[in-house]
């Protein structure tokens, strides 16, 4: 579960926002610009569109005034859908002006982007979108698997399986990395 006092401030600025008070953008983005980011960066995979996207979600924030919000539930999960959503519609757009070739050269490798914490990680590249997410929102957020699950529209059981398959790859790729090849005897 979502830290409370985070819940309870972004509940409260939504609900600000929502009646028109535009310094409540303000705390949403202070508490949450982070979050955004690395969601749209785990699903775009290119810190400048990630930050495009980032910055898109509360620039509809607040052209929209939080519209569809309901006070009282899971503020984060909102800002974050809103994140995913245009993060997903940034990757079809992007998917369609560019033939494969190009598309898949002009997505930068994840160890090309150092000064990110987790989510520069190179294991990541081990990973498809869902379970980098799921993975970036267990660990660096330390999000429950339900609230994952309700957030990506999965079950709680099928998140806790890419989880699993996630950290299972995750070892592999360290494994493989880092095996030394003991000398055989007598060399």
């Amino acid at each position: 579960m979502t830290d409370p006092i985070l819940r309870h401030d972004c509940d409260r600025a939504l609900c600000r926002l929502s009646e028109g008070d535009t310094e409540a953008l303000d705390v949403l983005y202070r508490r949450l610009g982070r979050r955004a980011y690395l969601m749209a960066l785990s699903i775009l995979r290119d810190p400048h569109a990630a930050e495009d996207v980032m910055q898109d979600t509360f620039l509809r924030l607040s052209q929209n005034g939080a519209k569809g919000y309901t006070p009282g539930t899971d503020p984060v999960a909102y800002v974050l859908t809103a994140a995913r959503n245009l993060a997903l519609t940034a990757l079809s757009r992007r998917a369609r002006e560019l033939p494969s070739e190009i598309a898949e050269d002009a997505t930068p490798h994840l160890s090309e982007r150092e000064s990110e914490p987790m989510s520069a990680l190179p294991v990541l590249d081990a990973l498809d979108t869902e379970e980098r997410q799921i993975v970036l929102l267990r660990l660096e957020y330390r999000m429950k698997h339900r609230d994952i699950a309700a957030l990506l529209g999965i079950s709680t059981a099928a998140c806790e399986k890419k989880y699993s398959r996630a950290a299972a790859k995750m070892r592999a790729f360290y494994r493989d990395k880092h095996v030394t090849k003991s000398p055989k005897r007598g060399e």
